[in-house]
């Protein structure tokens, strides 16, 4: 069941909204290769082999095969039935709304997928193949969603049953008693990387028995995890915590938008709360304005002598996009490697080497729920935020004093997603139900 509204492009990734297959393909994908790297440590080439015999690439077709039946969601236009407040839209940000100044209310930028649609999830295959994609799914929907902002909240999902092919396979859907969900999870996760260890035992076993040279990485035994700092998201350094939603939320009957809206308000305004200060812009519309751009980037617009060099919004992703409406400049907080002999200017950066400078942030949230209550989930993987040989930097766009870029301090995402996963969440939503890490942290 789709929990939260779901920004999922259909085959013009615009002005339809569509549940596809490969769009669930993708995001399980990503979460396999976060159990994998528990098993494998950073070896990408074995990681990605193993992604490739239960999804396929290019050159081969997968074990596994999915499909949707029965789909029974609906999509909404731009005109929300529900109240879009300040703590939605905060989360959503203006990819996905839009101020309307005639009607004086958000409206969404793009069609999305209602909450309360079902649909029915299909996956056939091998055994070994389908529990390291069941492994993914449970992931999923305990950690992730789908489309556009899903690491906000948005595209959530619930399972209302799920049909097993073995009693000993965890439970997709949540128990009906909170207090049992701790226990529970902590099976899921066992159970979860167990499943993707089989998996890569019996390509070892394979690659002995077949002396297939593509799989020569599976032979001997199955490698402990790495206490080194993965180089990408893993389930071998993560934290997370989950909260039974007794606040601001939970209120209107199972399915209607009144189980959701409240607590993603609430998620927005806190977030919004750790991100701003108390200061204001002097301009219309008057918006809080964030630590990141009072202490470093309106200095560095103005003097970049006296900017501060450290950045706390790295954390929720690269790159951060700032605007003066009172000087009229524009600056970019991004990255780039070092590796060049020589200084470039904003405008060159821009040019020559900021082809693909997007960094997904190593946050999640997202929200589920049983039949009588919701939760909401809060998950930090530890992982390398920039490539070896990086820097983050601000870049100048229009209206900043100088054109050379300001070299911050290296991004600390750990640290910075530690001070996230202590704040006291607890008295915004409710009690904590569950709370664990794993990993070098």
């Amino acid at each position: 069941m789709i929990v939260t509204p779901m920004f999922l492009g259909g085959a013009d990734n615009s002005s339809t909204a569509e549940m596809r297959v490969p769009s669930i393909r993708g995001a399980l994908r990503y979460w396999f290769r976060a159990l994998a790297g528990r098993t494998c440590g950073d070896d990408l080439s074995k990681v990605r082999l193993m992604e490739e015999v239960v999804f396929g690439s290019t050159n081969q077709a997968g074990a596994v095969r999915i499909k949707i039946e029965n789909p029974g969601h609906k999509t909404r236009g731009v005109e929300p039935a529900w109240h879009c407040g300040s703590g939605l839209a905060y989360l959503g940000g203006q990819g996905l709304f839009a101020w309307d100044r005639n009607a004086r209310r958000q409206k969404l930028s793009r069609p999305c997928l209602e909450p309360g649609g079902t649909f029915d999830l299909v996956m056939q295959g091998p055994r070994v193949e389908l529990a390291a994609t069941y492994a993914s799914l449970l992931m999923l929907v305990r950690f992730g969603g789908l489309g556009s902002r899903s690491r906000k909240g948005f595209g959530s999902l619930s399972a209302v049953s799920s049909d097993l092919p073995h009693e000993k396979w965890p439970n997709l859907c949540l128990p009906d008693d909170p207090s049992s969900f701790g226990q529970s999870l902590a099976y899921e996760h066992k159970w979860s990387r167990v499943a993707v260890e089989h998996l890569c035992k019996c390509l070892g076993k394979l690659s002995e028995e077949w002396s297939d040279p593509s799989l020569a990485d599976f032979r001997g035994d199955v490698p402990g995890p790495s206490m080194a700092l993965p180089d990408f998201p893993s389930f071998s350094c993560v934290r997370a915590r989950i909260f039974m939603v007794t606040r601001g939320g939970a209120r209107a009957a199972f399915g209607s938008f009144g189980d959701w809206l409240d607590p993603m308000n609430q998620l927005g305004g806190f977030l919004r709360e750790i991100r701003e200060t108390n200061q204001r812009s002097a301009n219309p519309p008057y918006v809080s304005l964030t630590k990141d751009y009072v202490n470093t980037v309106r200095p560095f617009m103005i003097d970049p002598s006296v900017a501060n060099k450290d950045a706390y919004a790295d954390v929720f992703g690269l790159p951060i996009h700032f605007r003066s409406s009172g000087r009229g400049a524009e600056a970019t907080v991004t990255w780039r490697k070092t590796t060049r002999e020589h200084e470039l200017t904003g405008d060159q950066i821009d040019q020559e080497e900021m082809e693909d400078k997007r960094r997904a942030s190593p946050i999640f949230m997202s929200f589920s729920r049983a039949e009588k209550w919701m939760c909401l989930s809060f998950l930090v993987f530890g992982s390398r935020f920039l490539p070896d040989g990086a820097e983050e930097i601000v870049i100048p766009k229009s209206g900043c004093v100088s054109d050379t870029p300001l070299v911050l301090e290296p991004a600390d995402t750990i640290s910075l997603g530690h001070e996230l996963f202590s704040k006291d969440w607890a008295s915004r939503f409710g009690h904590e139900v569950v709370r664990f890490e794993e990993g070098n942290w």
